[in-house]
């Protein structure tokens, strides 16, 4: 069978000389390549070996085909290296993935690794780093790490996203944070993903700034109108803003005044929500209240002398 192979390999040989074509060192299959025509010769299967050949020869017009053909079937696929490489990506030893992926590369030379064991493993390599800095509290790097792999800030890692807008509100930009939340608002499609950067956000947004986020969500999810206004209501109220169900019985118990939707008393007074201001407004009326009483017992005792 040997001598058929060969015979057969210097029988095509000679068609390719014949017509003129010159041999060459230059671009060669890969073992991936070779893998149906190792078949095809491992099987002694002559007419389907030569086709492949001749189709092998028409995609690698530089390859320099051996005269022995069972030879190629020592150039065998780096199959169980691959393997080994994504094992070590997933299990996060990635310094002796790279180390393995470059000697794979030295010893298969017709091999280089695929696009998608390159992302992987660039990926991993940019999370790593990014926990450090963001461990260590060094938001620059971070950042930096971020802006070099974007894919760590994809909706799949949106903690990614969470980590480095808190370390951009403790380096005081919060104006950098807010566009870190806002960015993840903008682009992720969960709502869990939505809210709960919804609630970190409103650690350092303005009350303009929180309903304009609000906004931003409403459009991003359409279908979750009640969830989104229902958490829009707490978060508003834990800042002391009361929403309008909540402020109808205070308005019936004050003789039914009328009362800005989304809007307490002490804003409609004029004080702040918030701050030294509304602590003041608060006190003033603590100060003003026992006048207020006696002035009503004075009216009281008035109006009992007139029945009388």
């Amino acid at each position: 069978m040997r001598s058929d192979l060969r015979r057969l390999s210097g029988l095509t040989l000679s068609l390719f000389l014949a017509g003129g074509l010159a041999l060459a060192q230059g671009s060669a299959p890969t073992p991936q390549d070779l893998e149906a025509l190792n078949y095809y010769v491992s099987n002694g299967d002559s007419r389907a070996a030569d086709a492949e050949l001749r189709r092998l020869r028409a995609q690698f017009p530089d390859w320099d085909v051996p005269s022995d053909l069972t030879t190629l079937g020592q150039q065998r696929s780096p199959a169980a290296e691959i393997d080994r490489i994504y094992r070590q990506i997933a299990a996060g030893d990635l310094t002796e993935a790279r180390q393995a992926m470059d000697e794979t590369s030295r010893n298969f030379p017709g091999w280089t690794p695929p696009p998608e064991m390159e992302r992987l493993l660039a990926t991993a390599e940019a999370q790593a780093a990014f926990d450090a800095a963001a461990s260590a509290g060094n938001a620059g790097a971070a950042i930096e790490i971020a802006r070099r792999t974007p894919a760590i800030l994809r909706c799949d890692r949106v903690n990614n996203a969470w980590r480095l807008a808190e370390l951009q509100a403790a380096a005081g930009q919060k104006a950098a944070a807010l566009q870190s939340y806002r960015g993840v608002i903008a682009s992720c499609s969960g709502l869990s993903e939505v809210t709960a950067t919804l609630e970190k956000a409103e650690a350092v947004a303005s009350d303009a700034e929180l309903v304009e986020l609000f906004r931003l969500a409403n459009a991003q999810l359409p279908g979750s109108g009640p969830a989104l206004k229902a958490l829009e209501t707490r978060l508003r109220a834990g800042r002391g803003d009361t929403a309008p169900e909540a402020s109808a019985p205070a308005a019936a118990a004050t003789g039914g005044a009328k009362r800005t939707p989304g809007r307490t008393a002490v804003a409609e007074a004029g004080g702040a929500v918030r701050g030294p201001r509304g602590g003041a407004t608060r006190r003033l009326a603590e100060l003003h209240r026992p006048h207020q009483r006696r002035h009503q017992r004075r009216h009281a005792l008035r109006a009992g002398l007139v029945r009388l």
